[in-house]
């Protein structure tokens, strides 16, 4: 298989994976704005989703995973790949402030404009940071496919 192809099949899984949180961001902005569901419902799915994003977090930065393979392929994103991971660590520390804002009582109205409001900048946050990640990766194959042609 060539690198193109293995980018190639890299790339569909991170559209998948990015795919896959911003559903579920939007099923938690979404519980969030028709302020349906028991809060402890939305801290569980809250819960969930900072699993999911720990878990593609985690598949970038192993050993193999997308910082690797953009280094492997070019010193030069090394500055972008750093950035990135530093995008995680804040990224983290966001999601994790959101569940513990989800626990907290009492859950009134100023409760759940609250908790909306900040899961609504998380949202943009992890957009730009996704944003950010496939623009490396739209870089990447642009470079493999000129190093093949």
């Amino acid at each position: 298989m060539t690198k193109t192809n293995q980018l190639h099949e890299f790339v569909e899984v991170m559209h998948h994976q990015h795919v896959h949180l911003h559903t579920s961001m939007c099923s938690i902005l979404r519980m969030l704005t028709e302020r349906r569901g028991p809060p402890g419902h939305l801290a569980d799915r809250m819960l969930l989703f900072a699993q999911q994003v720990e878990e593609h977090f985690r598949g970038e930065e192993e050993p193999g995973g997308f910082f690797q393979q953009a280094l492997s392929r070019d010193p030069r994103f090394a500055h972008r790949v750093n950035q990135l991971r530093t995008g995680h660590q804040g990224l983290r520390s966001e999601v994790g402030r959101l569940i513990e804002m989800a626990h907290v009582e009492p859950r009134d109205a100023a409760w759940w404009d609250r908790l909306e409001k900040e899961c609504h900048r998380f949202s943009s946050d992890l957009s730009r940071h996704e944003f950010e990640e496939t623009a490396l990766i739209q870089e990447m194959y642009s470079d493999d496919i000129g190093v093949e042609d």
